[in-house]
């Protein structure tokens, strides 16, 4: 048994047929969600405006997601208590393999055919030397597989070698079936179900401003909104077990920068004028969440995320008219000390425009708020981003 996270709750019905124990086949939608919530229960709809109808595993036979998982009811013992739940379906072959999940606990089985699902595991011993209790891990699995796989020498030794997680336990009931089986292909349901991965390309504009805190160097003051061209290469990842509204999100763009802030400075003694350009050549890194609503030509979207700007290069420099009892005094200072990093935060909200199943186009809005420090001062970094992109299914 292994831990594992819970995913996001929310309902995601996706095509699919349901068969029952009275041998009539419904073909419609099920809400996949989960290992644990799809392992207790079947809800279907007819039609995706329908209303949900609930199947438990005592009345149903299997049910199967169309590109996704694949269930069958069984009945099993767990905790001293048989119950009927859905096994999600791993391996079919001489040998079938299966998982389950409940409060966190993964859970797998292994059937031969004509035998019950037998539950590999493994538990902890305890054993007591001089007064001290010792914890040993006692791998069982590792016996009932040498059991279960008796007539099969070849793989022997690889037994010893596998672990409770999918990779290991189908890739050892594949092999099983390979030595034992030479007239039947063996079925990897695992293998079928695979996660997500899109890719896009951004153009747009970038609007940013930046406010600085007073120092020696700079008054404070705030650089204007200032239009520059960004370009941006945009990857999703969903993985299987996430609900499909739901992504991670990655983005490595370039962005082509240039502000200026003209600053007075009056005090009893003086008077000071500083013109600051700052230009700027910058990737910048995104990673967040992403959701996007699954259905329809128009399909909303809405990211989250931290956010990080490398400035590569900079032509940053600061022009300071000085006057002093009537005496004007000019001069520049280039190469301003900008830090290389800016840090912070982004959000972003569009909507796609899906031309099919593996093309669409997406128009986003985002809002970004980051902190660095430019020519000793810290500042914060607010940018308004327009972007229009084409998006590939890979």
């Amino acid at each position: 048994m292994s831990m594992h996270m819970f995913s996001i709750a929310q309902s995601d019905f996706r095509e699919g047929y349901l068969l029952l124990k009275s041998k009539d086949t419904l073909y419609g939608y099920i809400d996949f969600r989960g290992a644990e919530y799809n392992a207790h229960k079947c809800v279907f709809k007819k039609d995706l405006n329908s209303d949900p109808d609930t199947y438990l595993p005592i009345e149903t036979k299997e049910y199967k997601i169309y590109e996704g998982k694949y269930y069958v009811s069984e009945l099993i013992t767990i905790d001293s208590t048989k119950t009927h739940v859905f096994l999600e379906y791993l391996v079919d072959g001489i040998a079938d393999l299966y998982y389950f999940q409940k409060e966190g606990l993964s859970y797998y089985y292994i059937k031969n055919e004509n035998q019950k699902p037998i539950l590999l595991e493994e538990s902890e011993d305890i054993i007591e030397k001089e007064g001290i209790k010792y914890y040993k891990k006692a791998e069982r699995h590792k016996g009932i597989l040498k059991f279960v796989f008796r007539d099969c020498e070849e793989i022997q030794d690889k037994i010893n070698l596998t672990s409770l997680n999918h990779k290991s336990l189908v890739s050892l009931t594949k092999e099983y079936h390979a030595q034992v089986c030479t007239d039947e292909k063996c079925i990897n349901y695992y293998k079928s179900v695979k996660s997500s991965v899109k890719l896009g390309f951004l153009i747009g504009m970038h609007y940013h401003s930046i406010a600085f805190l007073k120092n020696d160097v700079l008054e404070q003051g705030t650089f204007n909104y200032n239009e520059n061209l960004s370009f941006k290469v945009m990857g999703t990842l969903q993985p299987v077990k996430m609900n499909r509204r739901y992504m991670l999100r990655f983005e490595l763009g370039f962005l082509d920068s240039y502000n200026y802030e003209n600053i007075n400075d009056v005090n009893s003694s003086n008077i000071a004028h500083y013109d600051v350009h700052v230009k700027l050549q910058t990737l910048n890194f995104f990673m967040g969440l992403k959701y996007k609503f699954p259905k329809g030509f128009l399909r909303p979207t809405f990211s989250i995320g931290p956010e990080m700007y490398y400035h590569i290069s900079d032509d940053s420099f600061q022009r300071i008219e000085t006057e002093i009892n009537n005496t004007i005094t000019t001069g520049i200072k280039n190469n301003l000390p900008i830090n290389s990093f800016n840090f912070g935060g982004t959000a972003k909200m569009g909507t796609y425009l899906h031309i099919n199943e593996y093309q669409s186009i997406l128009i986003e809005l985002g809002y970004s708020y980051l902190f660095g420090e430019i020519a000793s001062t810290y500042n914060i970094m607010n940018g308004i981003q327009l972007h229009l992109g084409m998006i590939i299914d890979k």
